[in-house]
């Protein structure tokens, strides 16, 4: 078991830190020239050094746009860089940004911007419609529609004009020192089955302490990858691919659709991937299919035999916590012979 003092030498920096801002900023100043953010195929990929630039760049133009510290800035936006600029700009202006899911019918969004009384949303051409529908529904708060891809239209801006309108001098650090724990990071709003929707309330202190825990659990390093592919108006994609990142210095690949989500694993090797059951349950599916399907007999029969000792081995895992020494063995040389060469087929042999 390692000691605290060990436990210290490989701590994060980030979560030392008392807001979700400065984790930000400490993880910029250690691992600037790591890729913090990008799409499949890189076609388009930033530094943390990058990330920090737009962030500052996004800051300036909401601060210019009248967004201070206790304000709300809506997101209604698929997983992709943008969020996490805009995300990232709202919480060093002190300001608590929430995702608004992308499903979601203008009656409903227009109900949540009310709710939370927010003056400026970021949107997508995708969703753009839906948005104006929802502005023209009586979201009496709402002044500013930007939209991240494209051209802007009826009343809205892009987020490059947002961005322009920024004040060259603003002062982002001065911003994001006045941020303290107790201010609000985010709204995570309910599904609204059992009445209105409610905004939950998180702190930074709050998430710094729930930052903590994974690492406890994980023990995640900076040259881990993740995908990020899960509506980000849920706290646990925010945790998995927007906080932990933050404080942690890893690389995440968006993913816009989460059809998709799968053929990004052989792509990006996550070392870590979260995902619902009904994902787990559609990767075996498929798998099995493909073993059904293997010609060679004897490749097939080793799967089977593979599966198998794995099974066991879980079984006695979770039955009695301990893996007899027979057991060990069998397993080591499924694993060797067999069961890695599987986990690299789906791109899970580095998680």
């Amino acid at each position: 078991m390692a000691t605290e003092a060990t436990r210290a030498e490989g701590r994060p920096k980030g979560l030392d830190a008392a807001t979700m801002a400065e984790a930000f900023q400490m993880t910029v100043a250690e691992h600037g020239d790591r890729t913090a953010l990008r799409t499949r195929g890189d076609e388009f990929s930033i530094t943390w050094a990058g990330y920090a630039d737009r962030v500052r760049a996004v800051a300036a133009g909401l601060a210019a746009a009248g967004i201070e510290r206790g304000d709300t800035v809506g997101i209604m936006l698929t997983n992709r860089p943008e969020f996490h600029f805009v995300d990232t700009a709202a919480i060093h202006l002190g300001a608590t940004p929430f995702s608004v899911y992308n499903t979601s019918t203008p009656e409903q969004i227009a109900y949540l911007l009310e709710d939370a009384a927010n003056r400026v949303l970021v949107t997508e051409q995708a969703l753009l419609d839906t948005v104006l529908a929802a502005r023209d529904a009586g979201s009496s708060a709402l002044e500013t529609i930007a939209v991240v891809d494209g051209d802007a239209r009826d009343g809205a801006i892009t987020l490059a004009e947002l961005e322009a309108g920024g004040d060259e001098g603003f002062d982002l650090e001065a911003a994001w020192r006045a941020v303290e724990p107790d201010d609000l990071l985010t709204l995570i709003y309910t599904s609204g089955t059992t009445g209105p929707p409610k905004g939950v309330q998180l702190s930074h202190a709050n998430l710094l302490a729930t930052m903590n825990c994974f690492d406890e659990l994980l023990r995640l390093t900076p040259d881990g990858r993740l995908v990020s592919w899960l509506p980000m108006a849920h706290i646990a994609e925010r945790n998995c691919t927007q906080y932990l990142p933050m404080t942690h210095g890893l690389t995440t690949t968006c993913c816009p659709d989460p059809r998709q989500v799968v053929a990004y694993l052989a792509e990006v090797r996550p070392t870590w991937f979260f995902a619902v059951p009904r994902i787990w349950e559609k990767l075996k599916a498929a798998m099995e299919i493909a073993f059904e399907a293997e010609s060679d007999v004897a490749r097939r029969e080793a799967i089977v035999w593979a599966l198998e000792v794995g099974m066991k081995k879980v079984r006695a895992e979770q039955a009695v916590g301990v893996v007899p020494p027979e057991l060990a063995l069998e397993y080591a040389k499924a694993d060797e012979q067999v069961l890695s060469d599987l986990r690299a087929r789906i791109g899970l042999d580095q998680v």
